[in-house]
């Protein structure tokens, strides 16, 4: 949700009518091992994680703590292999982070996900910045 202020008044215009695009189109070719969740963890956590599918069209906002906490904190990916974290250049890309966007090397998981939690989409902040 986006407040917006203004001294003059503002005009309503409706957002574009754009297809929804599923989870599949934001994932990286490869997957990352790493991001693959214990059977230990989802036994003990699962009830308060929100787990999505591929072919699914929305995921929860994910939060600076995703890459420690498992409840509250982002959608988790169902797939065929198990459970798994999205990656950061995959929440990078749900929020329109451009293509090449590359964090440092040297940047930890953890700090990534710290940089991208609570993120802003792009395309929707722009939209809503060039109608005020």
């Amino acid at each position: 949700m986006f407040v917006a202020a203004s001294r003059k008044p503002l005009e309503a215009r409706p957002m574009p009518d754009l297809p929804s695009r599923a989870l599949v189109d934001f994932l990286d070719a490869e997957e990352d091992e790493a991001l693959y969740l214990r059977p230990e963890v989802l036994a003990h956590h699962r009830h308060g994680m929100d787990f999505v599918a591929p072919e699914e069209g929305r995921s929860t906002c994910f939060i600076g703590g995703y890459g420690q906490r498992f409840v509250g904190s982002g959608s988790f990916l169902l797939t065929g292999r198990g459970v798994r974290r999205f990656s950061p250049s995959e929440v990078a890309r749900l929020l329109g982070l451009p293509e090449g966007f590359r964090f440092p090397e040297s940047l930890s998981l953890e700090a990534r996900y710290r940089l991208l939690g609570n993120g802003l989409s792009i395309p929707v902040a722009a939209w809503a910045l060039d109608h005020l």
